[in-house]
């Protein structure tokens, strides 16, 4: 076969590596380029977030927060390691620890989507809709295709009794997002 992913299985790039190998669920290898690396690597932040991929993968959660504390531990503005952290503090139930991590890596990435639209969703999971808006309309001016996001919006929309713009966004939204 080829492709990206066999690209990406051959590549000289260790980090690249390790996570192709765990996206193949080739977990013993991964480990491998990881032990055989970690001298070169083991003062850079994207080495231990990729090293998080394998754990994840592998619904290991609490060695997942210790390699992204570490890659925080050398980078405290790491935003990737951050909002990672924030999902997995929500996937344990820990709604105050992951609203902080997902603060700070939009503190340290502004203009990156994904923390905010976590942030958001946390508020709208949590009833707090202005919030949300809050986040929700700045992605959204940016990216005004994304169905998730309309999808999201509308559904604040919808929580603070504005029928008609919630409306309006889901009639712009595919099928499957609309379902």
């Amino acid at each position: 076969s080829s492709g990206v992913q066999d690209d990406l299985h051959d590549s000289q790039d260790p980090i690249n590596k390790i996570s192709s190998l765990c996206h193949t669920k080739d977990f013993n290898e991964a480990f491998n380029v990881v032990k055989n690396n970690y001298g070169s690597y083991k003062k850079n932040p994207s080495f231990y977030n990729q090293i998080v991929t394998c754990f994840l993968l592998k619904n290991e959660l609490r060695k997942s927060q210790l390699y992204y504390n570490k890659a925080i531990s050398l980078r405290k503005d790491y935003a990737p390691a951050l909002n990672n952290l924030g999902v997995i503090y929500l996937k344990q139930g820990n709604v105050n620890k992951a609203t902080v991590a997902f603060k700070k890596a939009i503190k340290y990435a502004h203009f990156t989507k994904t923390p905010k639209f976590n942030l958001a969703n946390l508020y709208l999971r949590n009833g707090i809709s202005s919030k949300a808006q809050n986040y929700l309309v700045t992605i959204y001016r940016s990216d005004s295709r994304d169905d998730s996001v309309k999808n999201a919006l509308a559904m604040s929309y919808l929580m603070d009794g504005n029928y008609a713009k919630a409306n309006q966004l889901w009639a712009s939204v595919n099928d499957d997002e609309y379902e």
